[in-house]
This record gives structure tokens, sequence and C-alpha cells, in this order.
């Protein structure tokens, strides 16, 4: 397990979907700020990364150096995640690697592990990073395909491939250490911000009904999110005061989409159908009362409790793994059954009846885990993971 300091880190984060490059920003901060020189692998096939980038703070550009992750004909240098990894990292000079998402392409190297079959053997001692889902970790998702990933795991971490692995699961972080002593694993929580706009302004931002219990439901539209859940119950349930305010592209699920075109037809929701801006979003929460969460079968985390938290609002989510096991700790709101509209539409209609403010039983835990989500806490989490130990 190297856990030394390194003055020169190669960061790599080759998407651009916004939490990407939000995680970026806050990764790339946090470590510039103990001295570290920063070298971005990203996609430089547009200029969208560097104009995000530069929104968000000039110095992400000036302070660093940028190479693209991508060859010139478009896809990942030397054909794909991994090695577009090894090669970047090989020209860049840098003493290791932080892998923003290492969820890109560890399932199939744990996989290949196991086969015999190494990652390249620059990386070795060099792999650390964010890992967001080591679904075969717990043992309740144990499957054929989990084990060899397990295995390879095992075999990999006891050869000394990786560095520091930034987990999002405190619930997972202590049992790793213990079964993998040669990885450095830190338990690292979400940041973020709070906003100050009160409720009332933020619904005449988006022209938003004063008087209705407000379900957010925010992101991209993927089918995996859950909305068609939410849209069925809500055409179940015959009440006015429930309102369904959905920010988002919509253009992975163009059915779910329709209906929720066909609520606001129905003077029962509002469908902002395209990019979300970091100062929109804010405003998007803090307009709730409530926030969705109807994830399909969702493994590990989503930075949508932590924006919900951090703007003291309650969830309405699927009760499946960490999303599930925080809400119901932590009495962060309202839970159903995985996978299911019947029991989503009792809750929800539950809800609706509701005399006074459907908030206020939760608000006081939500302060008190808001506590714990600031961008300091997180920075401190990287830091221990990649101290500076450059002279």
């Amino acid at each position: 397990m190297n856990t030394h300091g390194n003055s020169h880190l190669l960061l790599f984060e080759p998407r651009n979907e916004g939490h990407h490059l939000m995680s970026l920003h806050h990764v790339a901060e946090g470590l510039m700020k103990i001295g570290h020189q920063l070298t971005l692998a990203i996609d430089l096939r547009t200029n969208e990364a560097r104009e995000v980038l530069r929104r968000k703070n000039p110095a992400l550009l000036t302070e660093t150096n940028q190479v693209n992750a991508y060859g010139a004909n478009g896809k990942f240098r030397g054909g794909n995640e991994l090695k577009a990894l090894c090669e970047v990292f090989t020209t860049s000079g840098a003493d290791t690697t932080f892998v923003d998402s290492l969820d890109g392409f560890i399932s199939s190297m744990l996989r290949w592990s196991t086969l015999g079959i190494n990652p390249p053997s620059e990386l070795k001692g060099k792999l650390g990073g964010i890992y967001n889902h080591p679904q075969w970790f717990p043992p309740e998702f144990a499957s054929f395909n989990n084990w060899l990933k397990k295995k390879g795991f095992a075999k990999l971490s006891r050869e000394g491939w990786f560095s520091s692995l930034l987990i999002l699961s405190e619930y997972y972080v202590e049992d790793l250490k213990k079964d993998y002593p040669e990885t450095n694993f830190v338990f690292l929580p979400e940041p973020g911000q709070r906003s100050s706009i009160s409720q009332e302004q933020a619904r005449r931002h988006f022209n938003l009904p004063e008087d209705a219990t407000i379900l957010l439901n925010y992101g991209v539209g993927h089918r995996r999110k859950g909305l068609h859940l939410v849209t069925e119950a809500l055409r179940r349930i015959d009440s006015p005061r429930l309102f369904l305010f959905s920010a988002g592209r919509h253009n992975k699920d163009l059915k779910t989409r329709d209906e929720a075109l066909a609520l606001e037809q129905m003077g029962r929701a509002k469908v902002i159908d395209r990019y979300i801006t970091e100062e929109e979003e804010s405003i998007c929460y803090r307009a709730c009362d409530f926030v969705l969460a109807p994830y399909l079968s969702h493994f590990c985390s989503s930075n949508v409790l932590a924006l919900a938290v951090l703007a003291g609002r309650p969830m309405v989510a699927s009760d499946y793994d960490l999303i599930g096991r925080r809400v119901r700790d932590r009495k962060l709101g309202i839970l159903f059954r995985n996978r299911s509209v019947n029991d989503l539409t009792a809750k929800l209609s539950n809800l609706s009846k509701i005399n006074g403010a459907p908030t206020e039983p939760y608000t006081v835990a939500l302060a008190r885990y808001a506590e714990e989500l600031t961008v300091e806490s997180y920075r401190t989490a990287l830091q221990t993971a990649f101290p500076n130990g450059a002279p």
C-alpha cells in the first residue's frame, strides 16, 4: 500500500456529464490547495470541458496542464479507457493517478485479473481515485459475476496495484480496510454549498405554485432513475396538492418525458427539459418540498441526496442500498419499496393528505446531517488519501 505523498498527480476524467465535471472541479481544487501539481486528462474533442472548468474556477486551467484522453479518431487513446489512462499517465510524467470514477473500467479489469490478465504494468501501485460502486463487496449482492470481481480485487490488492481508494459508503469502508489491508481506503463524504434563497423566491423564479407540495425530480432522465414510477403514481392519485417539478435533460427516456409533459398539460407538473446550470440547481432544490430518488435498484449513493440535505429538503426514495439506508437510519424522508409503483402510490397518497407542513418532521435530522456534507470535509478526505509529500 502506497500512502506516501506525491507532488504530481494525473487527474483522469474523460466524461463531460454534469456530475463528472462537478466532481473533477471539487477534486482538483482540493488537491491544488495542498500544492499538488496536476495534469488533467479530460475530453478535449470539444471545448465543453474547458468551458465548464473555466466557469467554475479559471485556475483549474491556468494552474494545471490539460491533455486529451481521446485520440485523433475520437476514441479513447489506446483503444479503451484503461489503456488511455496508462498512455496519458506515462507521457505526463506524473507520480500517480487519481481516477475521478474508477467505475468506468474497474469491473472488467477485476474480471480479467481473476483470469490472470493484469492491468498495464506501468500502473502498478499507481491506481487510485474514487470508487463509487464496489457492488461485489456486500454479501447481499453475491453473484457469480461479483465473485469474479471480488477475487480479482483481492489479487490486485494483495499484489499492491492500488494506492488510495476513496469510498462513498460509510457502511463499507471499515470492513474493506480489514479485508484488504494492502490498499488504503478513505471514506469520502459528498460536498456541497448551502443556498440562502427562500422557498418563495425559488418558486417565483420557476413560476411554480405556492400552495402545492412540490416533488422535485432532478437530473438526466435515464429510465433507471425511476421517474416513470412517479408519473404513474401521480396519475393514480387524484390530488391537486401534489405537483411534479422535473428539471434536467430528458433525451434518455422520451416516453417518461412525454408522461411528465402530459401531467404538465393537466396543470400538475412543470417540466424543464434542458441542461440546468449550477446557479439554477440550488434554486430547484430550494423551490421544492421533497426531492425524489425513485431509482431502480441503484447501488451506492447519489449527489441528489446530498443536495437535498444541504437545501433542507427531505427525500421520497427507493429503499434500496445506500440511499435507502441513509434515509432510514438518519430519518431523512419517506421510503418506498424498490421498483414498487403500488407502494410509491400509497406513500404519495398519504403525503397528499397531511395537514400542516409535511417536511417539519425531518427538519432537525436534515440539519444535523448537513453539517457532515461540507466542502471542507470533502477536501480533508482527499488530502488524507493523497497527501503532498513533496519537499
